[in-house]
């Protein structure tokens, strides 16, 4: 439901097409400043296959506030320019996850789908002139982006773990050229990527790292075709027991780069790719619960540097349940 846009589509082009006329041309990239990767979503042995027979149902609430300011930094949304932009950004998403008996080529396999419930308030300036200036609204909420992986594999030896998958993103999410803020992005997302893990069952440590490529395909809508990404989602803990279960206490963290640029037709202004990496504390619990493996994780992910894109703090609280 789209609620409090305090200026109609029209006056929002026309107003941008006076914008960029008047202002110089200044570095950004990626429309919305973000795309489906979400920093930190895969970062741990949590998210992981379990290496049992049966299905895990999953849970992941994502928060984030952020925002990018100066004169010369702004971002495109839904085809207008914005400036002085700050974002906060809720999700809630369930997943199922269905690992299979046997092995598919000496591995573990699986298939997972999961189906995000977002809402989003969005505020930014919109340049009227050379001194004056519209603050623009916007805030909605609804069914996301789903995304789906048809194939995850794992192997496994001793105290390692190692793995690949492949992700789409369907653009199921609304979007409307115009609007300040869309939950949809609007274009597909595909996804290779690649996992590593190590939990020494003597010492307790464990180093896991997530690595994927994302492959835009172009919104139609807005005749912009986001650049192709890089990220890497790294965690390194310490596990010990406690309370029947086990607990693990450690660092996360991410880099991100924009290795393509953005094209189209609704490209307004050139720019250098996006970059971004943070760091920071993770915590996990996990025990058995009668005949239920049961987990629970949440991360605290500030951005430490960015570059054309916003700038804030994620937070994750995740849970798990392997039946």
């Amino acid at each position: 439901m789209r609620k409090n846009v305090r200026r109609s589509v029209l006056a929002h082009a026309l107003l941008a097409a006076a914008a960029a006329a008047i202002f110089p041309a200044v570095s950004r990239a990626e429309e919305g400043g973000s795309g489906h990767y979400q920093p930190g979503q895969t970062a741990t042995f949590f998210d992981t296959l379990p290496s049992r027979e049966g299905f895990t149902f999953y849970n992941d609430v994502f928060y984030y506030n952020g925002s990018i300011t100066g004169q010369k930094n702004r971002l495109e949304f839904g085809g207008v320019l914005y400036r002085n932009v700050e974002a906060t950004i809720y999700s809630d998403t369930p997943r199922v996850r269905y690992e299979g008996p046997g092995e598919l080529f000496g591995a573990d396999y699986a298939a997972e789908v999961g189906v995000p419930f977002v809402a989003m308030h969005i505020k930014g300036v919109l340049p009227a002139g050379k001194t004056a200036i519209l603050k623009v609204s916007d805030g909605t909420e609804g069914l996301g982006d789903v995304f789906f992986r048809p194939l995850m594999l794992s192997w496994n030896h001793e105290d390692f773990k190692w793995g690949a998958m492949a992700t789409v993103w369907a653009p199921t999410g609304n979007y409307a050229v115009g609007h300040l803020a869309n939950i949809g992005k609007n274009y597909w997302t595909f996804e290779p990527g690649v996992s590593f893990s190590y939990l020494g069952s003597d010492n307790g440590i464990e180093l896991t790292a997530f690595a994927g490529i994302d492959f835009n395909t172009p919104n139609n809508a807005s005749h912009y075709h986001t650049g192709d990404q890089f990220h890497l989602d790294v965690a390194l803990a310490k596990h010990m027991p406690l309370l029947g279960g086990d607990f693990a206490v450690g660092a996360t963290g991410y880099y991100y780069e924009q290795f393509t640029r953005d094209r189209g037709s609704g490209v307004l202004l050139p720019k250098p790719e996006g970059r971004a990496s943070g760091i920071g504390p993770v915590f996990t619990y996990s025990r058995k619960l009668r005949n239920v493996d049961t987990a629970v994780e949440f991360k605290w992910l500030p951005d430490i540097t960015t570059n054309n894109r916003l700038n804030g703090d994620a937070f994750w609280l995740k849970l798990e349940f392997n039946f």
